[in-house]
This record gives structure tokens, sequence and C-alpha cells, in this order.
């Protein structure tokens, strides 16, 4: 085997062996629990996404036979493995050269976010393997030529998007593609694409039909987070919270060199219409991305994550330009600084959220600790449980927030479902189609919230509220939060509410 496919597998090996090691590590973090429970009430799609994300974790918690911090996370290992395999495939094919292959992995696994990622099982975890596939299938498709890779192409592009929404920003990148170079303009013109387009809206009409069904409530709810129920305005403020968060998730240099990477692209384009397509082609899954969520960011925020499949085509063109530089550049300096620091910077990170080796504070310590305290919460919710339900009508468990409710249904014994008694009604999340009000109407429950404002929302769902001693788990001396309990008596009928929720 040569060098380069040899270093490929064996770190690749590796990593993966490192990571299945360390998923068991970490509690849940609330999302992660949140997605989790979809697993267990398996629908078309849910209120925020598709549900493929539900799929392979019910897949995998049924594989290993019980669910637990490892098996939820198994797919997110599992998929990210399977996207290195074609990332690094797509890389060799494209420009011929085993090391841009190779630089390319390394770049990717020295990003933090690729790494959460691959850690973490979230939407982008399952979503980044359709949108790498989908490339490797298209590039095949146009540049081999292998008629078949569309049809491929446009199945892993249908299972994205059940993955997560924004793998419909495939589509735009693709057709500008097509639009901006010559020789391909000929696939308009061929039966091929407009049937591969068939395709993919055959597989995500599951999407559309749960939607006309549920009032449009993902749509709506895509909006919301797009700021469309707010005024057309400009911030400063967004837009340097997106800027500066690709800067912390992609480490500030590989960052920086990979927002550079689609300029390059086009410059080489420019100068040659013949290879230079390849640059071209990773480039138009790349700049498009992140320009609209840049303008997106102008106007609110934009999560760090919500821009990481722009990063695959950035990556590629980065490592060939690594490969291609003369001896006089100081670009492969600046790029072997760049995954160098990265690999220690994420090296860090994993460190603090599986063992907790660093004295944190202030907001980096408010980050990591998202994902600390949930399994006391459980045990000691589980013991106030236990002392209400003796010598009376067991009650039920009540909480407002969906990450409260996630947590507790995962952490303890027994994952009992958990009644959402939401501020906003209907409640912006899955939680509105579990509900169970009128049935528990005049029950007591115990109910668990993180703010003491909440208990007094708590009074006016029920007649009679008792307070219980508040619980402050802690992790190395430094409490991480701060949980109410209220013995709720008698849960009155929901009064219907009216406004901007109940769109959506």
């Amino acid at each position: 085997m040569e060098t380069y496919p040899r270093r490929f597998w064996l770190f690749l090996g590796l990593l993966t062996l490192l990571r299945l090691a360390f998923i068991g590590r970490f509690e849940l973090s609330p999302d992660e629990a949140y997605y989790w429970t979809w697993s267990r009430h398996l629908d078309w799609a849910y209120f925020d996404q598709g549900p493929l994300i539900a799929l392979v974790i019910r897949f995998f918690t049924e594989l290993v036979g019980s669910a637990t911090e490892w098996s939820v996370r198994l797919g997110a290992v599992v998929l990210s493995t399977f996207s290195a395999v074609v990332f690094f495939d797509l890389l060799r094919r494209m420009f011929k050269s085993d090391r841009t292959a190779w630089l390319g992995f390394l770049a990717m696994q020295s990003a933090l976010l690729f790494n959460a990622g691959a850690l973490l099982m979230m939407h982008d975890s399952v979503m980044m393997f359709f949108w790498i596939a989908s490339l490797w299938a298209f590039y095949r498709t146009f540049f081999e030529p292998w008629v078949p890779g569309i049809y491929l192409g446009a199945l892993a592009l249908g299972m994205g998007a059940l993955a997560k929404y924004s793998m419909a920003l495939f589509v735009p990148c693709l057709l500008l593609f097509l639009l901006i170079s010559p020789e391909h303009r000929i696939w308009w013109r061929r039966a091929h694409l407009y049937l591969a387009g068939c395709l993919t809206l055959l597989l995500i009409s599951p999407l559309v039909i749960w939607n006309a069904l549920h009032g449009s409530v993902s749509f709506g709810h895509i909006a919301v987070l797009g700021g469309a129920h707010t005024a057309l305005t400009f911030s400063f403020k967004t837009l340097g919270e997106y800027l500066s968060g690709q800067l912390g998730v992609m480490t500030p240099v590989l960052g920086a060199l990979a927002w550079w990477a689609p300029v390059f692209a086009w410059q080489i384009w420019k100068t040659d219409r013949n290879w230079g397509t390849r640059y071209l082609f990773l480039a138009c899954f790349s700049a498009p991305v992140l320009f609209f969520f840049l303008l997106l960011s102008c106007r609110s925020s934009v999560y760090a994550n919500w821009p990481a499949p722009a990063y695959v085509g950035a990556l590629g063109i980065l490592a060939q330009a690594v490969q291609v530089a003369d001896a006089k550049s100081s670009l492969p300096r600046w790029f072997r600084g760049a995954w160098i620091s990265g690999l220690c910077l994420t090296a860090l990170v994993l460190l603090e959220v599986g063992f907790g080796v660093f004295p944190l504070t202030g907001v980096v310590a408010n980050s990591v600790d998202r994902i600390r305290g949930w399994r006391a919460l459980g045990q000691e919710t589980a013991e106030r449980y236990r002392l209400l339900s003796a010598g009376r009508t067991a009650p039920f468990l009540a909480a407002r927030r969906y990450q409260i409710a996630a947590e507790l249904s995962f952490y303890m014994p027994g994952q009992p479902e958990i009644q959402l008694l939401p501020k906003d009604e209907p409640a912006r999340n899955q939680y509105r189609f579990w509900d169970r009000r009128d049935q528990l109407e005049g029950q007591d429950a115990l109910f668990v919230c993180e703010d003491g404002w909440e208990m007094d929302y708590a009074r006016t769902c029920f007649e009679r509220l008792e307070e219980l001693p508040v619980f402050q788990p802690a992790f190395h001396g430094r409490k991480l939060r701060e949980i109410h309990f209220g013995y709720a008596q008698k849960l009155l009928p929901e009064t219907p509410r009216t406004g901007f929720a109940e769109a959506f």
C-alpha cells in the first residue's frame, strides 16, 4: 500500500477507536437527549427537522440493546468515519493525488467543528455524511463521467434533507456550478438531471406531507430561526458573532485559510478553465453557503455549526493549494501550523469535556457545563419522586423547558415520559405533539425547572404548588445550575393562548 493511503487508514482507525472509547465518558447534551426522545416516538418528520437522526439513534440503541450515552452517539462515530473515507476518495479522484487527499483529511480532523460532529449526535453528524457523499457522486457524474452517479447523488441529497433541512442549500450550489461551467451546461439538456431531481423530491415527500398535515410548523420554525419574525435591520453584533464563531469552531488559522480557499479557486479557474473547473466545483459548494450565512448574520443570530457543509469544499481546495504551492510559498507552513494547532486545541477541549482537567471560569466554563450534572439531576429527581409517591397516587413528572424534560427522561431510572408545560402554548418544539395535558387534568405533579420565576408560572397551571428544597449539582466544587422542584397539585384545564407562537 502506498504511503499516504496507509497513513490515512492507520490514522482513521486509531481516531475511530479513540472516539469509540470517548463517547461514553460524558453526559448527553440537552439537544442530544431531546433527539433521543424523538427515537422513542418515530414519525415521518418532527417540529425541528426531518426523521433521519431519530432513525439512526433508534437503530444503534436497538443494536446495542440499551439507550446509553455510548449507544446514542455511536451513529455519529460511524458516520464520521464513513465521511472521512468518502472525502479522501473524492480528493484522490479529483486531483489525482494521494497527498492532497491526506492533507484534506488532516485539515478536516483538526477542526473542532468536525470533531464535535464525530462525537455528538446532532443533525449535522448525519447530514454531513450525505453532503460529502453527494459531492462524491456528482463529481463522478460530471467529471469521469459516470451517469449512475447522478442518481446516487440525488439519493444522498434526499437522505441529507431528511437529516437536516439545510441540505437544501446543496441544490442552488449544484445549479450554480452547472450555470457557470461552460462544459457542464449540457446537463441542462439531459433527462438524467430532471429524473434525478424527481428522485430527490420523492425522498423528501414525507417532510412535505407531514408539514402539510401539521400546519407547516417545521417551515415556520426555520423562518423564525432566520429572523423572519423580526424587522429587517443590520446588526454588527450578530455579524461579529458569526465571524468570530467560525474562527472558533474551525480554529483561527484553519478558519481563515478555509475562507480564503474559494477565492483561490476562482483565481485558478479564471486562468485555467480545464483543470481549474475542479476547483470551481468545490468552490460552488463552499462560497455560496458561507456568503448566505454571512448575509443572514447581518440581521439575526447564526449558530456556529450552520455553515459546516461549506468547509468540505473549502478544505478540499486548501489541501490542493498546499500540494501545488511552490517552494517559496508560505502556505504550507501556515497550513502545517493550522492543523497542528487545531489538533492540539481540539485535544485540550476533549480532555476538559471528558476528564475535567482544567479550572475553567466564565463563558468557557458555562459552555462545557451544559453537558454536566444531568445524571445527578436524574438521580435527585427520582429520589424526590419516590418520596412524593409514598402513600399517595404517584404524581406525573412535568417541566417547562424541553431541555430539562429530555434530560430527565434519559437519566431517571426507567426513562419515564415527561409532560411539558411551556409558557407559550403550543410548545415551539416536538413536545407539542406528545401533549397529554387533557389526560392529566386534575392530577398532581412533580414540577422541575431551572429558574425560580418558572415556579410562578407553574402556579398558574395548578390549583396549588408547594416549593421543595433547591438542588444545585456541582462539578469540582463549581455550581452548574440551580434546579427548583415543586409539588404541584391538581393540574388546571389548559387555557387557550393566541399570538405568534400558535402559528408554529
